[in-house]
């Protein structure tokens, strides 16, 4: 008989090829508080990920299980069941992270109410938008249409499968489906149900389990107040088209099962998915193949560094972005930017990129720690985040406004900037601290007014001689004003208690004005 006590929750993790990423999949389970059982079912993987499947094995309240050859997800899944001890079944796909409450708070309406059978949370993608599936309508041929369509025009107001477009709910809703790449169901009623309906070797499956959480008298549940990130197409065996493939053939499965199949539309649907199957194959064939297998490193470093000198960036249309954050990550900060094209930001080492609906939609416990935030762009534009990050217990806030020429190669163009740390209006007027250089009209009126309502320090406090090269607008090359930025960061991180931070950024001004003068003069 085992010395520990048994874990109330097992997590079944599906392996097939997923690379690193199922190395921080597990890592991040291991974490969570309280324990959970992990159990690993390796559909025959060949890749590096097999070694860390195989490294559960003997491992207390951990399982591994090797399948002869890839049975598919649904009967993966069915064959964790069959082993797990936990009166819960929570099912994680190999690239997807959770927090260390993620698991224990995503079945709490699962051990609080009898009535819910099964639960999901808000799953984001790696540049942290809403995935789409995570909270579903059941899907019917109109919905269906609709959804293809919508990937081909900007249609409004037309019936589709996916919730994503509508706003995130304040409390928990019931849906009729979740996604299966995180949702947790009573192991009970998993049996009672027989568990994933085996017909559908990819996709579908948790569409059909849904309907049937349904159909036996129990409420699906979506519960905003968690969340996990997923990649999404890491297994390096399965080509894209594949799983289109897939994707075609369970969903004319699904509606043989639960539809007419024979009606008008739904034979639309089937002819119009078999087209988009053609239709992929052909990209695929001037496609390349994109696969995040390579990228697990950059992912973990967006997701996963808790370790300090994380920093949040704002404002990925200034200049002074791409030089500002190489330098923090060459002096060892995690960088994550906020961008709204994440997928063609440039590949930096210790940079990551993140749409801004991450931050609005993610949940309070799961919004990333970061030490420093820092705002390239107008003031103004800090109000938007107040509200996302006012849960925060900020420590000191910096503001630095300038209204510079900024020579960029054979460019010269005007530019604002704001380096914020710990964001917000609401923030520096609580605990003000303002370094002010070469105003514009804009900034110049923005500044003095913070100053005079709130007793600011700024560089009008300053003499003349200290004050930067001038007052006036200045050609100051990009890779200058980052170096102050990072001047004044390492200054204010680094300060003690009875330093006085006005002297401290004196001295980053004098340093600035030491390095420039003979450049500009």
């Amino acid at each position: 008989m085992s010395s520990y006590p048994r874990p109330a929750i097992s997590a079944i993790v599906v392996n097939f090829n997923a690379g690193a990423f199922l190395g921080l999949c597990i890592d991040r389970i291991r974490k969570s508080t309280p324990a959970v059982e992990l159990i690993v079912v390796d559909n025959h993987s060949k890749d590096i990920s097999k070694v860390w499947a195989l490294g559960c094995n003997g491992r207390q309240n951990e399982k591994y299980i090797q399948n002869d050859r890839n049975l598919g997800f649904s009967a993966a899944v069915n064959i964790g069941a069959t082993v797990a001890s936990g009166d819960v079944l929570v099912v994680i796909n190999p690239d997807c992270l959770v927090w260390p409450h993620t698991i224990d708070r995503l079945c709490r309406l699962l051990r609080d109410q009898q009535e819910v059978g099964l639960v999901g949370g808000l799953v984001f993608g790696i540049h942290g938008r809403e995935q789409v599936g995570c909270r579903r309508y059941d899907v019917t041929p109109m919905r269906s249409i609709g959804k293809m369509l919508g990937k081909l025009f900007p249609l409004k107001n037309v019936p589709t499968i996916d919730m994503t477009n509508e706003p995130i709910p304040q409390n928990i809703i019931d849906v009729d489906a979740v996604s299966g790449s995180f949702f947790a169901i009573k192991k009970s009623l998993y049996k009672e149900l027989n568990g994933l309906d085996e017909d559908y070797f990819l996709h579908f499956e948790d569409l059909d389990l849904c309907r049937r959480v349904r159909g036996a008298g129990y409420r699906v549940v979506f519960d905003p107040d968690v969340s996990a990130v997923h990649v999404g197409a890491v297994s390096s065996g399965v080509k894209s088209i594949e799983i289109v493939r897939y994707k075609h053939h369970s969903l004319k499965t699904y509606f043989r099962k639960h539809l007419n199949r024979y009606s008008l539309t739904a034979c639309v649907v089937s002819i119009m998915s078999q087209l988009h199957v053609w239709i992929r194959c052909l990209y695929e064939l001037v496609k390349p193949e994109m696969r995040y297998n390579n990228d697990a490193d950059q992912f973990e470093g967006t997701w996963t560094a808790t370790n300090g000198n994380e920093v949040f960036v704002i404002g990925d249309q200034c200049r002074l972005l791409r030089s500002v954050v190489i330098r923090l990550a060459a002096r060892g900060y995690v960088v994550v930017v906020e961008t709204n094209d994440p997928e063609t930001a440039p590949r930096i080492p210790r940079v990551s990129w993140v749409t801004s609906e991450y931050t609005a939609k993610v949940p309070e416990k799961d919004c990333p720690e970061f030490d420093w935030i820092l705002c390239l762009g107008c003031a103004g534009k800090l109000k938007v985040y107040q509200k996302r990050f006012a849960h925060r217990k900020l420590g000191a806030q910096l503001l630095i406004e300038t209204g510079v020429e900024t020579k960029v190669i054979d460019q010269s163009d005007t530019i604002t900037t704001a380096v914020v740390v710990e964001t917000g209006d609401e923030w520096l007027q609580r605990e003000p601290l303002s370094l002010w250089l070469w105003p514009s009209n804009a900034s110049r009126r923005k500044v003095e007014t913070l100053s005079i309502n709130n007793e600011l320090v700024t560089s009008q406090g300053l003499s003349q001689e200290d004050r930067p090269v001038s007052d006036s607008h200045q050609q100051v090359h990009v890779d200058d004003i980052s170096e102050l930025c990072l001047d004044v960061l390492a200054g204010i991180s680094e300060q003690e208690s009875d330093t006085c931070t006005q002297q401290i950024l004196k001295d980053c001004m004098d340093r600035f004005n030491q390095r420039i003068r003979p450049l500009y003069n």
